[in-house]
């Protein structure tokens, strides 16, 4: 990629078959919407320092293990890491965004930490759409709910200030949170071996 790239444009290489971006010695500023959306065999991101922009579903779909997100980065739009189910950690601490969406990492199942960004003051809700209750026949209320939607997802570090600020959503958050944790070792104990669990020794009382 040339050094005086400055944007990746809007679906630039869509379901293609890249597995490497170095852009980490470029001037790049800006990643636009779907530009890397369900390339399924990216695993390897490098971003430069100069990036401020990810846009809306950009890398949503790919097989991107980790990435490093530059300081300069203010603005990821919805969905841009949506079931990226390799992704395990995600950190937005050093960045400048100030507002994020709660579906941007909607759906990686593997997820397990984010660090939310430092100058955080918004995070926005995900709206679930209206659903048919099949027992009164009729479509639920649309709602919002503050969720990451990742199954697996057991820590989230807050910055300080959107903690005091916003206790109730943080609260919320923290359960979800609880919630994953406890299904995960309901699951886990469920998964093991009659052989793995231990014995109860049974004893019996003589005939009389």
């Amino acid at each position: 990629m040339p050094e005086s790239v400055r944007e990746i444009g809007v679906d630039a290489v869509r379901k293609s078959n890249i597995k490497t971006l170095d852009a980490s010695h470029t001037n790049l500023e800006q990643i636009s919407h779907g530009a890397f959306y369900h390339c399924q065999q990216l695993e390897s991101v490098m971003l430069p320092n100069s990036l401020t922009h990810i846009g809306q579903g950009a890398f949503a779909g790919s097989k991107i293990r980790e990435i490093h997100l530059p300081k300069a980065l203010n603005d990821i739009g919805y969905r841009a890491f949506q079931e990226c189910h390799q992704l395990e950690e995600i950190d937005l601490s050093e960045t400048e965004i100030e507002d994020l969406s709660m579906n941007t990492f909607q759906g990686c199942k593997n997820l397990t930490k984010i660090k939310l960004p430092k100058n955080l003051k918004r995070l926005s809700p995900i709206e679930l759409e209206p659903v048919l209750d099949p027992y009164r026949g009729e479509f639920t209320k649309r709602k919002t709910v503050f969720s990451f939607m990742c199954p697996n997802l057991t820590e989230v570090e807050f910055p300080e200030e959107f903690a005091r600020e916003n206790p109730k959503i943080v609260e919320e958050i923290q359960r979800q949170l609880e919630s994953n944790k406890a299904r995960i070792t309901k699951e886990k104990t469920k998964e093991k071996k009659p052989d793995d669990l231990p014995k109860e020794t049974v004893s019996y009382g003589e005939d009389e």
